[in-house]
């Protein structure tokens, strides 16, 4: 069966270094609900490819991460503003016709590699993040601020923070605050850019919902744990009352 490309392959774009809104097949005007769809059509192409498609990009599940990685930023309009922001920069230098210096493509190239490898120790954790940022800052290379503004690098920040809520059983706020600390101790995010991201209380009232649904011990207990913590993360603004009172009637009813 033949496979319909998308709006990246109609324009002949190489996914692998287009921007987040040409990985999605969208143009920066692109509205929440058109965002989502082009998502949702993005996923399922990065999976239907296979290494008989004979693509360039066949086989290769960075390509899922990527297109993740795309809408996770684009969907909360405080990221988005800030890569909006950097995608135009980009544009208004590429409007000016320079040919650069052998020592200035240089520059470049090396600055592109120090992203990329800061960016992938950022799934290994704080020390490894800021261990690799810091030699880079060392070399001269980058330094901490041009890192600590890269969209994508707060992003993949607060992948790691859903992480911590999502595979560590019960949504434990002290955890959650110890990591939370970490990354906000790096510089790379501050309390109200997790506190705030809808992801991370989506993702918090998720994990409560799953664990009283699958509670094996009975939803009694799961209750029981489930009161007892509640106070921890309406203190530190994760949880409203409303939405804890809830919760509760929906299980106790």
């Amino acid at each position: 069966m033949e496979r319909m490309p998308n709006q990246t392959e109609e324009k002949n774009i190489d996914f692998f270094s287009s921007n987040f809104y040409e990985r999605l097949g969208v143009d920066d005007a692109v509205d929440e609900d058109s965002l989502k769809e082009a998502y949702f059509v993005a996923c399922k192409l990065a999976l239907s490819l296979d290494v008989a498609d004979g693509s360039e990009e066949a086989g290769n599940p960075m390509r899922r991460k990527m297109t993740n990685e795309a809408y996770l930023c684009l969907k909360n309009p405080e990221t988005r503003a800030r890569y909006d922001i950097k995608i135009k920069n980009q544009q208004s230098k590429n409007t000016i016709p320079q040919e650069k210096t052998e020592a200035e493509i240089e520059v470049e190239r090396r600055k592109n590699e120090a992203i990329r490898d800061i960016r992938a120790n950022i799934i290994s954790g704080v020390p490894n993040f800021t261990g690799v940022r810091d030699r880079w800052i060392k070399l001269g290379v980058v330094t901490k601020e041009e890192i600590n503004n890269l969209p994508e690098m707060k992003v993949a920040a607060i992948e790691r923070v859903l992480y911590e809520i999502r595979y560590h059983g019960w949504p434990n706020f002290l955890r959650f605050e110890i990591v939370r600390d970490e990354w906000i101790g790096s510089g790379l995010l501050t309390k109200n850019e997790v506190n705030n991201f809808s992801e991370i209380r989506k993702s918090i009232l998720g994990v409560i919902r799953q664990n009283l649904r699958y509670d094996y011990n009975g939803a009694i207990s799961g209750m029981s744990h489930f009161k007892k913590e509640k106070g921890g993360w309406i203190k530190r603004g994760l949880l409203s009352m409303s939405e804890a009172e809830s919760i509760i009637a929906e299980f106790e009813n």
